[in-house]
Parts: structure tokens; C-alpha cells; sequence
């Protein structure tokens, strides 16, 4: 019987990564857009989401022991463990992913920020990297 449940809920916590999963795709095309607004709203559904796969994933380690070992050997288990632990490491490789575009971004932001604060020297020039040399 609670190896049902703890199955149960184990296909629960997979389906949660997944639906995470494909907001933290949407969040890759959002980002190379600048869609500010999207970003807001998808930030709000993955919070919700990490607190329900948390919710999850501790009543899940909150089965007694026997319990969880009745649990490892239940049929299927194994496959569903190796989807949630192949979801989890595709999350983590995603939000590096982001991680990256968000500062290239910052960094293309700071530039074009001191290009614009800086139109009003007009000897001043720029080297290859970027940087400005006033005169």
C-alpha cells in the first residue's frame, strides 16, 4: 500500500520537473527576446512549482524506511527514478544555460549604458574590449 503511495508520488515529483522543464525552455526563448513581461509571469509558476516539488519530494523522504525500500523495489520505480534524476541534471545544465545569457546581457546593457553616458565626451574613444578612453 505505501509503496503505491510512495510511487504515487514519485510520478508526481516527475511530472512537476517536467512542467518545470518546460518553463525553464520558454524562460531560454524569453530571455533572447527581452520579453520582460513573460519572464515575470513564468517566475511566478516556476516559485510555485519548486515549492510544490518540494512539498513532494519531502512527504516522499518522509516514508518510513521500510516503507521507502518497499518503495525502490516497487515495478517501475527504477524507470521513474532515473527519469526524475535525468530531469533534475537537465534543470541544473538549463539554469547554468541561463545563468550565462543573463550576464552576457547585463554585460551588452552596461556597455550600451556608458556609450549612452558618455555621448557627451566627444574626444573620448573606445578600444577593442569595449572599454572607454577619455581624453
Amino acid at each position: 500500500m505505501m509503496a503505491s503511495l510512495g510511487k504515487q508520488i514519485l510520478e508526481q515529483e516527475v511530472e512537476q520537473l517536467e512542467l518545470l522543464h518546460g518553463l525553464l525552455q520558454e524562460e531560454r526563448e524569453c530571455l533572447a527576446r527581452m520579453d520582460r513581461e513573460t519572464l515575470l509571469r513564468l517566475t511566478r509558476e516556476k516559485e510555485a512549482l519548486a515549492i510544490e516539488i518540494r512539498r513532494l519530494h519531502a512527504r516522499r523522504e518522509g516514508l518510513a524506511d521500510e516503507d521507502r525500500a518497499s518503495l525502490s523495489g516497487a515495478p517501475g520505480t527504477s524507470d521513474l527514478m532515473g527519469t526524475r534524476n535525468a530531469l533534475i541534471q537537465e534543470l541544473r545544465d538549463l539554469g547554468r544555460t541561463q545563468k550565462e545569457i543573463m550576464e552576457t546581457q547585463k554585460e551588452q546593457v552596461g556597455h550600451l549604458l556608458a556609450f549612452l553616458q558618455n555621448l557627451r565626451y566627444q574626444s573620448a574613444t573606445y578600444d577593442r574590449k569595449g572599454t572607454l578612453n577619455r581624453r
